[in-house]
């Protein structure tokens, strides 16, 4: 494993610079090993709605806290003028992570206004026990 951590704006906090990390995706095989599906774990919110998941393995415990603020670019359709107009949109990425060695899940969720041209992501740590797992299994049809 890699190290991953290179640096931090001075509004995060990472307790470990130091630690490897590395994420994991499943995949399922026939009897030939030959790859038939790709699993995804998945976290569901109050509202219903699915939120990425991630499995994570770390040689040493981690706590990441704080936040970034950037900008980023999106093309939204105009009517009037029937075409893709590009805006700016301030992002904010917040992270409430704690992950002690071995293996963890933490997950990320997002929210927009359109109004206000904002997009907030949060990445966080959540319990196994919060998962769904789903399969995509006409994948390699």
């Amino acid at each position: 494993m890699l190290t991953t951590i290179n640096s931090t704006p001075p509004t995060m906090t990472i307790s470990n610079m130091n630690a490897n990390v590395g994420n994991v995706d499943f995949w399922g095989a026939d009897k030939v090993g030959n790859v038939v599906a790709h699993f995804y774990p998945f976290r569901i919110d109050e509202d219903g709605n699915a939120q990425q998941a991630i499995y994570t393995y770390v040689d040493s415990d981690v706590t990441i806290s704080g936040y970034v603020e950037t900008r980023r670019m999106i093309s939204e359709y105009d009517e009037d003028k029937n075409a893709n107009i590009w805006y700016e949109w301030k992002v904010t990425i917040i992270y409430s992570i704690k992950w002690e060695k071995g293996w963890n899940v933490w997950n990320y969720s997002s929210s927009s206004s359109l109004e206000d041209r904002t997009i907030t992501e949060q990445w966080t740590t959540i319990p196994v026990s919060e998962l769904k797992w789903y399969g995509d299994l006409d994948l390699w049809k």
